[in-house]
C-alpha cells in the first residue's frame, strides 16, 4: 500500500491532470452533444459552432477551478495574482479555443464529418480534443500556474 501512495505523490500532477482532462471533456462533450441535439437551428454548420462555443466557454469555467486547485494547486497571494493567473488561463484557453472553434468545423467541412453514438461531427470533436488537450497543459504549466514568489 505504501508503494501505491509514494507512487501517486510521485506522479500527482500527472494523475490530477488526467482526472481533469477526462472530466472537462465530459463537461466538453456532454454539453456540445446536448447542444446539437436541443438547439432549434436548421443550418447544420451554425448548430455545431454554437453548440462548440457553448461547449468550450461552460468547460473553461469549469476547468480553472479545478486545474487551479487540484491539479496545479495554485495559491494566489493577492487579488492581483489571482486576476493575472485567471486571465493567463483564459487567454491561453482563448488560443485553444479558437482552435477549437474553428478546428471542428473546418475538419468537418474537409470530409471528417463520421457521426458517432449518433452525434454529428464527433470524429472531428475527438481529434481537435486531442490536440487542445496537450496544448492547455503545455499552457498552464509553463505560463498560468507558475510558482508565486
Amino acid at each position: 500500500m505504501e508503494s501505491y501512495r509514494h507512487l501517486f505523490y510521485k506522479y500527482k500532477q500527472f494523475i490530477m491532470y488526467a482526472v481533469a482532462g477526462i472530466l472537462s471533456t465530459l463537461v466538453n462533450w456532454i454539453t456540445y452533444a446536448s447542444c446539437t441535439n436541443i438547439l432549434p437551428i436548421e443550418s447544420p454548420g451554425t448548430r455545431i459552432t454554437v453548440s462548440n462555443v457553448t461547449a468550450w466557454g461552460i468547460t473553461l469555467a469549469f476547468s480553472y477551478v479545478f486545474y487551479k486547485n487540484w491539479v496545479f494547486e495554485s495559491k494566489t497571494n493577492s487579488r492581483h495574482e489571482l486576476i493575472r493567473e485567471m486571465l493567463s488561463f483564459a487567454g491561453a484557453r482563448v488560443i485553444t479555443g479558437i482552435i477549437e472553434i474553428f478546428g471542428v468545423p473546418a475538419l468537418v467541412t474537409i470530409g471528417m464529418d463520421d457521426t458517432i453514438w449518433g452525434i454529428e461531427g464527433f470524429a472531428a470533436k475527438i481529434w481537435v480534443t486531442m490536440i487542445v488537450t496537450v496544448l492547455n497543459y503545455l499552457f498552464s504549466k509553463r505560463f498560468v500556474f507558475k510558482k508565486h514568489a
